[in-house]
């Protein structure tokens, strides 16, 4: 057993804390804050259009005489605006460009039955309107497809019959008009160039996770930009994240209004998409961490010295045989994970499924559209992950380590490689912090087991709640107990 320096769990903590959060996000601002006053008038614009989709059409659901309507009101405001409307894909697919359309900006015209959707779709509707408006832009087509609720239909019609060449950048725009305006689908077209591009014109946030799963899981993207990406376009998806990263009145009856500085900082997004000149950077690896873009010279280099100590920690053991004791090791080292990986998951598990939590508005939403139980999980998560991650630590102090904490971690790092090298960052990064302390090999699964994380993984489906225990085996690595090798006597 090893005995855990005060001093540097705490400091572990805190580091895995600071990632758990993605590095500090801009603060959103409050829905009630007044917006600079040369804006006034265009948000008074796109308020007028989310009312009229709101209020006067109500609930557009596809193929309704509601989302009919939509379609005719937004051509006929694209035709005031100076623009000529054309139906492209499919009847109620409204596109207008202005010269070569070599940008594609696109909202969704319907909502799902039984709710307006303001912020699913009205606001990304009323902003492209706007920006019709007022854009300098010669070089750019707005489309507003239908059909986005029924499985992104009208999208992909209209990505079918587009003309070559695709447009260089496709933007949808989705769940936006609230929360702080965020950007996913940076998938594999993506590189550092274009990510630093984007930052530059567009200051949106980018979580790290987002960006994995856009690369790794391209068919989890759910918005109008997928048909365009799948034929080989970079493209985005524009959206808000509220707190804990979930919009809790997705598809509900109440998505009935938006916040105002969210629909300004939407539109001052837009702007710049529409003016900057376009990206001409190459695919890489190139990641997002907070607000910096980390290289793909940086991405591979972690990649390559994780792989390189693991096999070394391999080869030339601190202690014992090289190859068979590490891979003793190796195996001990999980056989502790998994014991302390149950003992923990059982505590969360008791406090997110015990019943003893009032369920949240964001968990009676995640119950009705994706169909997981109401039990408290959202309230519980806080707690449960205290009490699991204290039955960690103690079971981590009683049964110790031994072995190379870095071998673990590259083994994992070079599962995940076969996958995307953005899914192995995480891993080696560890790998490489835990030759300092085997306890900061646990930092990937400390990212991820994090309320809000949770929540989110949850709320998309992409992890429900009875399966989060699962993720205390990415603590692996931090059962190793890594020792200088000896030096040789010199006599």
């Amino acid at each position: 057993m090893s005995p855990i320096p005060p001093a540097l769990l705490t400091w572990a903590l805190g580091a895995g804390a600071a990632l758990a959060a993605g590095l500090p996000d801009a603060a959103a601002l409050p829905p009630d804050a007044a917006p600079p006053p040369d804006d006034a008038a265009a948000l008074a614009r796109m308020q007028a259009d989310v009312a009229w989709m709101v209020e006067a059409l109500g609930p557009r659901p596809a193929g309704g005489e509601a989302e009919a309507k939509a379609a005719a009101g937004v051509a006929a405001r694209l035709d005031a605006a100076g623009w000529r409307p054309e139906v492209v894909g499919c009847p109620l697919c409204v596109v207008a460009c202005r010269g070569a359309g070599r940008r594609l900006f696109l909202a969704h015209l319907d909502s799902v039955p039984g709710t307006a959707g303001a912020v699913d779709n009205a606001a990304g509707v009323a902003a492209l309107l706007e920006l019709a408006r007022s854009t300098s832009s010669e070089d750019l087509c707005l489309g507003f497809p239908a059909a986005e609720e029924a499985g992104l239909l009208g999208s992909a019609a209209m990505a079918a019959a587009w003309p070559a060449p695709l447009p260089e950048l496709v933007v949808a725009l989705d769940l936006t008009g609230h929360g702080r305006l965020s950007v996913t689908g940076l998938g594999p077209r993506w590189g550092g160039a274009d990510l630093r591009w984007l930052r530059e014109h567009a200051p949106v946030d980018s979580p790290y996770a987002y960006r994995v799963v856009s690369r790794a899981l391209p068919g989890m993207e759910r918005s109008d930009h997928r048909p365009f990406a799948d034929r080989g376009a970079r493209a985005l998806h524009l959206l808000g994240r509220g707190p804990g990263g979930v919009f809790d009145r997705y598809h509900q009856p109440d998505d009935d209004h938006v916040e105002a500085p969210a629909l300004a900082e939407l539109l001052a997004a837009l702007q710049g998409l529409a003016r900057a000149p376009l990206p001409q950077g190459r695919p890489d690896a190139a990641a997002t961490v907070g607000p910096l873009v980390l290289p793909a010279w940086a991405t591979w280099s972690v990649l390559a010295a994780a792989l390189l100590l693991g096999l070394h920690d391999l080869l030339r053991p601190a202690r014992g045989r090289p190859v068979l004791d590490p891979l003793l090791d190796l195996g001990r080292a999980l056989l502790r994970c998994l014991l302390a990986s149950l003992v923990a998951g059982i505590a969360l598990a008791a406090a997110t499924r015990a019943g003893a939590f009032t369920p949240t508005r964001g968990e009676l939403t995640a119950a009705q559209v994706m169909g997981l139980p109401a039990s408290g999980w959202w309230t519980g998560a806080l707690p449960g992950l205290a009490a699991g991650w204290l039955a960690w630590l103690l079971l981590r102090w009683r049964l110790g380590g031994r072995g190379s904490p870095t071998l673990p971690a590259a083994l994992l790092a070079a599962l995940a490689l076969r996958v995307d090298p953005l899914l192995a960052l995480p891993f080696a990064a560890a790998g490489l912090l835990a030759r300092a302390h085997p306890l900061l090999g646990a930092l990937p699964a400390l990212y991820l087991l994090w309320p809000d994380k949770l929540r989110e993984l949850a709320f998309h489906g992409l992890l429900p709640p009875a399966a989060w225990g699962a993720l205390w085996l990415l603590t692996w690595p931090a059962f190793g107990s890594y020792a200088r090798r000896a030096r040789r006597d010199p006599r």
